[in-house]
């Protein structure tokens, strides 16, 4: 197995980000040179992560997964950081960690509804990871998602971009969606 213990910190204070979470990827078995994370990976789940209760900042991880593995933290407002740049194979054990994250872009908007009018009071998603879940207009997942709320003119500023393709979604508190 491939098992990894560690510690995110913000690459300009030095500081804990909380919030972190480990992934692991592998090859595309369809597109050679894609790496494909997360829930997506192809067969039955063979990972675990989580991470330490009293300090969100900690993370460990587990791959079961015969052959290459690549691993990378992400933490809400921050770009994902890659753990192995090149793949990892088992046996390996990285433990004590310490990545250094960097915030990511900026996304500034505006939600309108069907009449062109804007639309306060809205929560704005960075939908950055695969297992991203609403309800009733809430992210519920267990790392919570980058969010912005709209400002009287339905207008948002959001932290976390990270140059990758990403999608926004934008929900009223009754799970409304807008798109």
């Amino acid at each position: 197995s491939v098992r990894i213990t560690g510690l995110g910190v913000d690459a300009g204070s030095g500081q804990p980000v909380q919030s972190c979470t480990l992934e692991f990827g592998a090859e595309n078995p369809d597109k050679a040179g894609e790496i494909v994370w997360g829930e997506a990976l192809p067969g039955g789940r063979m990972e675990v992560a989580g991470n330490d209760p009293q300090d969100k900042s900690h993370f460990w991880g587990e791959s079961f997964r015969p052959g290459k593995v690549w691993a990378r933290v992400l933490s809400s407002g921050y770009q994902p950081t890659s753990l192995t740049p090149n793949p990892a194979v088992a046996p390996l054990q990285l433990t004590n960690q310490v990545v250094r994250m960097k915030r990511g872009g900026e996304f500034h908007g505006a939600v309108m509804d069907y009449q062109g009018k804007p639309v306060p009071g809205i929560r704005v998603y960075l939908a950055d990871k695969p297992n991203f879940y609403l309800r009733d207009g809430v992210d519920n997942s267990a790392n919570k998602s980058a969010f912005s709320i709209t400002d009287a003119n339905g207008r948002f500023t959001l932290s976390g971009g990270n140059g990758t393709p990403q999608k926004l979604v934008a929900a009223s508190a009754d799970g409304q969606l807008f798109q």
